[in-house]
Parts: C-alpha cells; sequence; structure tokens
C-alpha cells in the first residue's frame, strides 16, 4: 500500500490524497476549498481509469476515511472476482489512520 499527497491544489480548491490499496485500485480524498471531501475509489485499467464511486463528505479526514473504507468493503462483497477480508480491510485502515496520524494529515 502506497499513501501520497499533493499539495497542489486539485480542481476542488485543496489537496489530494491517493491511498492506492494495491496496482488496481486507488482511493483520492480530495480537500475541497468548502470545508468537506470529494472521495472517489477507482479501477485503473489497461489504458485508462474507471471510477467505481465517488461520495461527498462533510466529516472530518479519519471519518471520511473510515467511511470510504466501508464503502471499499461493500463494493468488493458485491463482487465474485475479488476478494477483501474484513481482516485485510481493518489493517490497511489502520495503516492509512496511523500515516495521518505520524504526518499530521488535518
Amino acid at each position: 500500500m502506497m499513501i501520497s499527497k499533493y499539495v497542489g491544489q486539485n480542481s476542488y480548491g485543496g489537496q489530494t490524497i491517493e491511498v492506492a490499496l494495491n496496482t488496481l485500485f486507488v482511493l483520492h480524498i480530495n480537500e475541497t476549498n468548502t470545508s468537506s471531501y470529494n472521495v472517489e475509489f477507482k479501477e485503473k485499467k489497461v489504458f485508462s481509469t474507471k471510477v467505481r464511486f465517488s461520495f461527498i463528505s462533510n466529516s472530518d479526514l479519519e471519518q471520511t476515511t473510515v467511511d470510504a473504507f466501508s464503502k471499499i468493503k461493500e463494493y468488493f462483497d458485491g463482487k465474485s472476482d475479488y476478494q477483501w477480508t474484513v481482516g485485510q480491510k481493518n489493517h490497511q485502515l489502520n495503516e492509512v489512520l496511523n500515516h495521518f496520524r505520524t504526518y499530521n494529515y488535518e
């Protein structure tokens, strides 16, 4: 798993945090200039990237991330060709939250 924070402004007026769960699936948490987050879960394809779901969150970064991981789990539960256990979800979620706390993401 790889976590990156892009310091340049995104199209929503804030910064973007990218969490690569693996080589195919990426979570983008886009800060906005309205104190909210635009969250996108994307799947990388050979020649493109497809948004699998997105939502707006008015919660803080930590709760937004928890909500995003719950939605990712629901997405994978509906797929027969991909397995993501509760243990894997919790492990990756804890890694992300610890990273946010260690590096003072806000």
